[in-house]
């Protein structure tokens, strides 16, 4: 406690010095800034020529449709814009504010190919989809059906990063509190992009990364597209979500946050979690952890000891110590540099955090009672710049890096049957993901040519989870059996992605009111996953004179597997039966046609094919020349060469210049992923509850028809009222299905298959209200689906595992302009859900399905509260899981059996943001 205040007391010295410093004059003349879009379809527009009248100030716009002035004296003014084809547009009254940048920005109108331009008032475009109004008019202007959450909406949540604030639009949850489920489709079913690219993947035993990697402070913002444009991957049925991140801001911006998080069953209390030392800190080992170089296969008795003795880390069970509060800080910096033809704009971002978390009393695998402590690191920062080059060409690099760590103790009893288990488990998983982009815009010979490569690689590091388990028989005279195991995995994906995207203009009735578009899209992703499991026993070796046989088993895990009894009362088998290592070379080449057509007035069509080519050759075993793939032969890659034709067809009708119904058709597809190809097995990190995951290199992707209807209306900039129904038909759909062994068994196994069909029918509610100086915003996900498994499985129709049948978000928001002080109400619902299926196959019997693990419904509510202190100075206090909803997982059968139970505690948080 004493060190935590010491390092807030200097922080908050100097954010209230920088404040006194703030108050100086500021400068004597602002700009003014905007975009000019079209009003139709919300397409920028590039070459308009933007005039303050009376001053002789004018600037063209970019190829995003923005604009910026020369600096020019405070005052009102008249602002208009002007571009052959359209009606040229003005905006009056105009105040620019001395030291600021004032937004004016347009939706022009196109006019009759014959027709003169007249003069009219401007309809505003918000400048930003950082913004909710920016958001929904990007929404409004979609080809298709999509969903978003802004910057403005992440920050008057508590939420730390993407994937909290994901789960706030409408039709998404969470899964294990950082995978996608959209329409009660899980990750499998999605996929997620950054900044308009495939993102690597540093997670083995899932399709996309889990959202919880990227820091919400560097986020502009998440649209989720739910029905497929040709122009855009189509390896989703659920929805593709695409992550945003910051852009430079129109003027100056230089900004830095600290926080403290308070979590009211860790911090100040007893937690089992070893210090941080060296670089922990940042998330990265320090070298203590790394294991030795452990060899396939098994070795002889006499060759073991050094290897068992290499593993540095003896820490099983680590003694309490206090936690204290955790600490967070971010900076951000942003600006744009503009000559009389060229500019320059630039965005750097750092964001930091630590945490811990406990849970005291947790009942896991039904028959264990225990309690898990958690350390967590994450940071991350990126960096952007853009330079335009004239008026008609653009640069473009970005660049995001984010990293984080847990180190996690978990311990627990229980019995089963005659024997009484005690458990005790450590683990430390490292992670970090990394991406550039390089992008170009070109307005050559009145086409606009778009280009984008991207590079990234991602990585996770387990390098030492281990665990020792004593069980007791509970007969007289029965004795105490102690073993470990430690477990080691690796995996390194590569990401390397390019595209190119020509769009042509056709004047029709108006100036370019149509469009076509062609273009081509290349993936090459390479997966490396390696792993070692070494099962510690004791074997029956022979002891020294002074053994401790009969004594060693009742001794604390430290001192059973010190290094001394290594190799001497205990020994190792290598298995590689659990965790076998692969390698996979993943390509997918694509190329589309779409054109985007006006086919009458008020009806817009956007329509196309896109053809997707997927390669791909997978060597079991993994790549390492002394490898494990020997085992599976040398001829056993497994190779993969797929050609699908995906269309679509997105109609838009304007019924009123506010109100729109969509209707869309599309065929989408999901590919397995190639840890579930590879013929190996695969145990998730160890913990209880999961089963070994068993590979099939027979498994085929899954073809997705999908039917959309959605009504909108937009009575004013920040509203919307929306309501959706949309269909959804598997051919094939994949599936995880247990085989053998019920959850609490340690040989459980589940097999990757697929099904025979599925269906997905559901309706969704949007609406967003402003009340005078309150928002209010509710959205509703009604679902259901349900999967015809293969006649020799003897199942009945289930639904996808973590779809809920209901899902509801809500918030009220106190956010006036003038106010100093602004507050937000958040609440969040799910439905009961599958978290697991269970499928228990006997010898000589029909198959009968076991219970499925459920998820029980939860109601979570959040609060922020943010004050203005200053101009320049604001303070923000923000509470998470203020219902403190317990979380239940049960058995579906009549029994309804708890088996988990636990509460992730309530939190708060308070935050200090200084703009200097």
């Amino acid at each position: 406690m004493i060190r935590s205040v010491r390092c807030t007391l200097p922080l908050i010295a100097l954010l209230i010095g920088g404040a006194a410093l703030g108050a100086q004059a500021p400068t004597a003349q602002g700009r003014v800034s905007g975009q000019v879009v079209e009003q139709a379809t919300g397409r920028p527009m590039p070459e308009v020529q933007v005039e303050v009248i009376g001053t002789g100030i004018t600037a063209k716009t970019d190829l995003d449709g923005r604009y910026r002035t020369v600096p020019l004296p405070a005052g009102r003014y008249s602002v208009r814009a002007i571009i052959i084809g359209f009606r040229s547009t003005q905006h009056d009254s105009v105040l620019v504010e001395d030291g600021r940048s004032t937004d004016v920005s347009f939706a022009l109108q196109p006019l009759p190919i014959e027709l003169a331009g007249v003069t009219v008032e401007a309809q505003r475009a918000p400048p930003s989809k950082a913004t909710d109004a920016g958001l929904l008019a990007a929404r409004r202007a979609a080809a298709g059906v999509s969903d978003g959450v802004s910057a403005q909406g992440i920050a008057r949540s508590p939420d730390a990063n993407a994937g909290e604030a994901v789960r706030r639009m409408t039709g998404v949850t969470l899964f294990d509190g950082k995978f996608l489920v959209v329409r009660g489709l899980g990750e499998r079913y999605s996929n997620a992009l950054l900044n308009g690219a495939e993102m690597p993947n540093p997670v083995v035993e899932k399709k996309i990364p889990p959202l919880d990697l990227f820091p919400a402070g560097l986020i502009a913002s998440v649209v989720a597209a739910k029905t497929a444009t040709p122009d855009k991957p189509g390896d989703f049925a659920g929805g593709s979500v695409d992550l945003v991140t910051k852009d430079f801001p129109e003027s100056r911006l230089l900004q830095f946050t600290a926080s403290q998080s308070y979590n009211d069953q860790a911090t100040f209390r007893s937690v089992p979690l070893p210090p941080m030392v060296g670089t922990d800190f940042l998330g990265i080992d320090n070298g203590r952890r790394q294991p030795p170089s452990i060899p396939f296969g098994n070795l002889p008795a006499s060759a073991q000891k050094p290897v068992l003795q290499g593993f540095q880390d003896n820490v099983w069970n680590p003694p309490p110590r206090r936690a204290l509060p955790g600490t967070g800080f971010s900076a951000t910096y942003g600006d744009q540099w503009q000559g009389t033809s060229n500019a320059l704009g630039a965005v750097l971002s750092l964001t930091y955090n630590n945490s811990v978390s406990f849970t005291p009393d947790r009942l896991f695998n039904l028959y264990y009672v225990g309690r898990e402590a958690t350390a967590s690191v994450a940071w991350g920062g990126l960096a952007n710049v853009i330079v335009r080059l004239g008026h008609l060409h653009k640069l473009g690099w970005k660049n995001l890096y984010s990293r984080s760590a847990d180190q996690t103790s978990v311990s627990g009893e229980g019995s089963e049957g005659t024997v009484l288990n005690l458990s005790y488990q450590m683990r430390y998983v490292e992670r970090y993901l990394w991406q550039t982009q390089l992008t170009g815009e070109h307005h050559v010979f009145g086409t606009t040519l778009e280009w984008k490569g991207t590079l990234g690689r991602a990585r996770i590091e387990d390098p030492d989870n281990h665990a020792a388990n004593y069980a007791t028989a509970l007969e007289v005279g029965g004795g105490t059996q102690v073993g470990g195991k430690r477990l080691i995995r690796r995996l390194a994906d590569l990401t390397r992605s390019g595209q190119v995207d020509w769009s042509v203009p056709v004047s029709l009735r108006f100036q370019g009111d149509a469009l076509f578009k062609a273009g081509g899209y290349y993936r090459a992703k390479r997966r490396d996953y390696d792993a070692r499991d070494v099962i510690i026993n004791r074997d029956g070796l022979t002891a020294p004179a002074s053994g401790m046989d009969g004594v060693i088993e009742h001794l604390p895990p430290e001192q059973v597997f010190a290094p001394e009894n290594l190799g001497t009362y205990f020994s190792y088998i290598s298995s590689a039966n659990h965790n076998d290592p692969f390698f996979a070379d993943d390509n997918v080449a694509a190329a589309y046609a779409m054109v985007d057509v006006p086919v009458l007035p008020m009806v817009r069509l956007v329509t196309g094919v896109r053809a997707e080519q997927w390669k791909l050759a997978l060597r079991p075993g993994g790549n390492d020349p002394e490898g494990n793939w020997l085992k599976f032969g040398e001829d056993s890659v497994i190779r993969r060469h797929d050609l699908d034709y995906l269309w679509s067809g997105n109609l838009t009708i304007g019924v009123t210049e506010n109100m729109k119904v969509r209707l869309a058709a599309t065929r989408t597809l999901a590919r397995p992923d190639s840890r579930e190809i590879s013929p190996g097995q695969y145990t998730p990190i160890a913990g209880l509850g999961n089963c070994t995951e068993q590979g099939n290199p027979d498994l085929q992707a899954t073809r997705i028809t999908n039917g959309d209807i959605r009504w909108e209306l937009y009575p004013r900039q920040d509203e919307l009222l929306a309501v959706s129904g949309f269909y959804k038909r598997f051919d094939q759909p994949i599936i995880e299905l247990r085989t053998t062994g019920g959850f609490q068994n340690a040989n459980a196994e589940c097999t990757i298959g697929n099904g025979r069909s599925a269906e997905v029918r559901g309706g969704e509610l949007e609406v967003r209200q402003l009340l005078g100086p309150l928002g209010v915003g509710l959205n509703l996900t009604v679902v259901s689906s349900s999967i015809v498994f293969p006649e020799n499985t003897g199942l009945l129709a289930r639904r996808f595992i973590g779809q809920s049948p209901f899902v509801a978000n809500a918030y009220l928001a106190y956010e006036p302009a003038a106010s100093r002080i602004q507050f937000s109400l958040l609440y969040n619902y799910f439905g009961d859900r599958i978290t697991k299926y269970s499928n228990n196959q006997t010898a000589n019997a029909p198959p009968y399905p076991n219970p499925n693990w459920v998820e029980r419904h939860r109601h979570t509510v959040d609060a922020k509260v943010r004050v203005a202190v200053t101009p320049r100075f604001r303070l923000a206090l923000s509470g998470k899981n203020l219902s403190r909803a317990p979380i239940f997982i049960i058995e579906d059968s009549g029994s309804r059996r708890v088996v988990e139970h636990y509460n992730l505690g309530l939190s708060f948080s308070t935050s200090l943001t200084y703009d200097f």
